[in-house]
């Protein structure tokens, strides 16, 4: 039982799935230690612009590719591709993926409050409306991004709240 003020912390851990024999036989044969040190740098470089870009579009496009890359290679370490070793990313990799959630959160609040305060400070209902128009669409082409996070459905409620008020 936990107390009013209390903090819990919660750690996970990343189990990675198997990987497919025939898969495995491909990615050792073809996947390059240069490979691996280029995936490595784009995954740092996605990680960094969708930390700190206010565009979701660009957010989603940049984290989506450094999340594969960390994915990748996990994987190619995993499966023992020849000098995955001297590419030492495995930490680097780690981190990324369980920074996801957080990245994902402070992404979306960044859009909501920026969004729904420039809707908000247009003059007209009809401005206002046509804003929040705006915002439910690129919130609707980042779905596959924020699917089954709580503060994305919420987010996506309140507008679609707020396009009624103004619509009446």
């Amino acid at each position: 039982v936990v107390s009013q003020g209390e903090f819990v912390a919660v750690q996970t851990e990343y189990k990675p799935d198997a990987v497919p024999d025939d898969i495995a036989k491909e990615m050792r044969k073809y996947y390059t230690v240069a490979q691996a040190r280029r995936d490595l740098e784009i995954m740092a470089e996605s990680y960094k612009l969708a930390s700190t870009t206010k565009n979701l579009a660009t957010f989603c496009m940049r984290y989506d590719l450094a999340v594969q890359k960390a994915h990748t290679l996990l994987q190619a370490e995993q499966i023992g591709v020849r000098g995955m070793k001297k590419v030492n990313c495995h930490d680097t990799c780690m981190s990324v993926i369980n920074g996801a959630a957080t990245l994902k959160e402070r992404a979306l609040r960044d859009f909501a409050a920026e969004e729904l305060y420039k809707a908000e400070e247009l003059k007209t209902d009809k401005g206002k409306c046509n804003r929040y128009i705006k915002m439910l669409m690129t919130l609707e082409k980042a779905e596959p991004t924020f699917m089954f996070m709580e503060n994305y459905d919420v987010l996506i409620a309140k507008v679609k709240e707020r396009i009624s008020e103004l619509q009446q």
